[in-house]
């Protein structure tokens, strides 16, 4: 089972971020500056320590809040979850042939001036199979590049929906477009902001990309802190010393609502869940009808509403109640502590 990438949530909310902050940026840099330099600066504090910044190697780390400013993707998803252009202009299927055919911009280009082109497609994808993502590696025969800007993958097998599982990966330039650099510490992406600095007190500071193919940004740099503390967070939020704290408990929520007139709150659902399992194997729990009456027997709209102050929902499977591969006709069991009695 392929779990839903975590950048995948970050890439939604940076987008979503731009949008929010392009008009209102410049209003909260003035009234409170994150670093005394000029123009609109927008803060966002990250709970989790700042790691490589080759996100081929990184899973899971402070730095995958960071990919979405600096790489750009072959596609983007819309709010309905389809895929649109990025760096892939345009793209077509053969099914006959299980053949893809990509067509990249030839406008876009990396933070140090190269063009992006398909071999640098081709390297980033080889660079996710080989570190991250090795399964990729089992569904494609070949690739190979048709010329500058367009690529061709092959299939071992017919899969239509293929383009979904590759979208997402951050373009990054081949080893002979990065120099002497260091892709770990110094990335270089094609995406709306550059790379600055790192420093010792745990910071990271992006600035615009003037040569953005969509546009130059309408915020002029970017500081990610490292604040392990997140309640600390919520008290720099509050004073004007950050911009953007992630992670809101229910708790923390419940806590800060009152100041709705000063915060956007954006609330989405996370792909987590609670579950009580039982031991099929002990004489206890080894009868369907047992389970099931326990089950009926735990008022889990009551937890929903009372303890997690509406923040979650009651769901019929792992895979959650948005998620494409749930089964829209199994139901969650009802509350029914009458009907729990008479089953045991």
């Amino acid at each position: 089972m392929k779990t839903f990438p975590r950048r995948i949530f970050y890439l939604l909310w940076l987008l979503a971020l731009l949008l929010l902050t392009a008009c209102s940026s410049k209003e909260n840099s003035d009234n409170h500056p994150a670093t005394g330099d000029p123009g609109n600066i927008l803060r966002i504090d990250v709970d989790c320590d700042f790691g490589l910044f080759n996100p081929h190697k990184v899973g899971c780390s402070g730095s995958t809040l960071v990919f979405p400013f600096i790489f750009s993707f072959l596609c983007v998803q819309n709010t309905a979850g389809e895929l649109e252009p990025d760096l892939a202009a345009a793209w077509d299927y053969d099914p006959k042939t299980f053949t893809w055919r990509i067509r990249l911009r030839d406008d876009a280009r990396f933070h140090n001036g190269e063009p992006v082109t398909a071999d640098d497609a081709l390297f980033s994808i080889r660079s996710t199979i080989e570190n991250r993502d090795k399964s990729l590696g089992n569904i494609i025969d070949t690739m190979q590049a048709i010329n500058s800007y367009a690529l061709e993958i092959r299939l071992k097998r017919d899969d239509p929906s293929f383009l979904k599982s590759i979208w997402d990966i951050e373009i990054i330039p081949s080893p002979a477009r990065q120099a002497s650099l260091n892709p770990d510490e110094s990335p270089i992406g094609s995406g709306p902001f550059k790379f600055v600095s790192r420093t010792d007190d745990g910071r990271v500071v992006l600035s615009a990309n003037e040569n953005y193919y969509n546009g130059r940004p309408a915020i002029d740099r970017v500081v990610l802190y490292y604040i392990p503390d997140r309640e600390a967070s919520w008290i720099r939020l509050i004073k004007g010393q950050t911009d953007v704290v992630g992670n809101l408990t229910f708790k923390d929520y419940k806590i800060i609502e009152q100041y709705t007139d000063r915060f956007y709150f954006s609330q989405a659902l996370y792909p987590y869940y609670t579950i009580l399992l039982y031991n099929t194997r002990h004489p206890l729990f080894e009868t369907p009808m047992v389970r099931r009456a326990l089950t009926q027997a735990i008022d889990r709209d009551y937890i929903v509403q009372n303890i997690l102050n509406g923040l979650a929902e009651v769901i019929a499977g792992p895979m959650g109640n948005g998620s494409i591969w749930h089964d829209p006709d199994l139901k969650p069991l009802p509350y029914d502590p009458a009907h729990a009695l008479e089953l045991l």
